[in-house]
């Protein structure tokens, strides 16, 4: 590993721990992301990118954002219609990409809230990556204008973090 490799994951370490103290919220965050990165990876490995922030980060599949974990609030992007089950209630708001087939939706809420409902809105999470991935042909996009901004060393610091 590399000097700026180490500086990059120190980085990370740094963000999340911050962000996110409680262990356990910090181990669903970003298990979701390895998940969600590594679908986007499998389906095209060069169009998605992990942004870094000091206030979190953005996980950009294709053109679109996928999952969004910003000042302790989390978006994940789903397949579905807001108020169709099991999209229901405030935390779920419509969202509009014209790049992608509709109906599309965003879950927006904190990590507790996200805790409750992961297991139920998984599949439609995945649904989501895989359009973001895939033209409407279904073959692999080439690629995303954030993959410059890449930060491999959340990628690294999730990996380690999932066996600790």
């Amino acid at each position: 590993m590399t000097i700026a490799e180490k500086i990059e994951l120190a980085e990370a370490e740094e963000v999340m721990l911050g962000l996110l103290p409680d262990p356990t919220e910090r181990r669903l965050v970003l298990e979701q992301l390895l998940a969600s990165a590594d679908l986007a990876n499998t389906l095209a490995p060069n169009a998605w990118g992990v942004t870094l922030f000091k206030y979190g980060f953005r996980l950009n599949v294709g053109q679109v954002e996928a999952l969004v974990f910003i000042h302790g609030t989390l978006r994940v992007n789903l397949v579905g219609s807001a108020g169709d089950r099991p999209f229901v209630g405030a935390a779920f708001v419509s969202a509009g990409y014209r790049s992608l087939p509709q109906p599309l939706c965003t879950f927006v809420g904190s990590v507790r809230q996200y805790a409750v409902l992961a297991h139920s809105i998984r599949s439609s999470h995945e649904q989501f990556v895989q359009l973001a991935a895939t033209t409407s042909s279904g073959k692999p996009r080439k690629g995303t204008p954030f993959r410059s901004s890449h930060c491999e060393g959340l990628i690294q610091y999730a990996q380690h973090y999932r066996w600790e």
